[in-house]
């Protein structure tokens, strides 16, 4: 029997480090490609289509402003129920502070 392959979201899941806030959960682990990667998973339960992607933009936007900051890091976004209710400014503020706990946190726990 063939073993089934691990998707990328799966690997940052597994290998990686939580870090949470509020309604958001960012996984952090070492990256799969040497410049990172964000991976954004939101459910049907994060709220309907427009605030989906709604939150895909901004977390992209953040991601890519600060992308030198998070080199060698891959990073997994989630979100539970609520995440529609959360203004613009502050999604920002909380996906970039959750980035860069995650970040730091991987620095940490990697040999130096």
């Amino acid at each position: 029997m063939r073993k089934k392959a691990v998707s990328p979201a799966g690997q940052i899941r597994r290998s990686g480090v939580r870090v949470h806030g509020g309604p958001w959960t960012v996984f952090a682990a070492p990256g799969i490609t040497a410049d990172g990667r964000l991976i954004v998973a939101l459910g049907r339960t994060a709220g309907g289509a427009v605030v989906r992607n709604r939150i895909r933009r901004i977390a992209r936007d953040v991601y890519e402003g600060a992308r030198e900051d998070f080199s060698g890091s891959a990073f997994l976004l989630a979100a539970r129920s609520g995440v529609g209710d959360v203004p613009r400014r502050r999604a920002r503020v909380a996906i970039e502070g959750l980035l860069r706990r995650g970040h730091e946190v991987l620095a940490r726990r990697r040999p130096a």
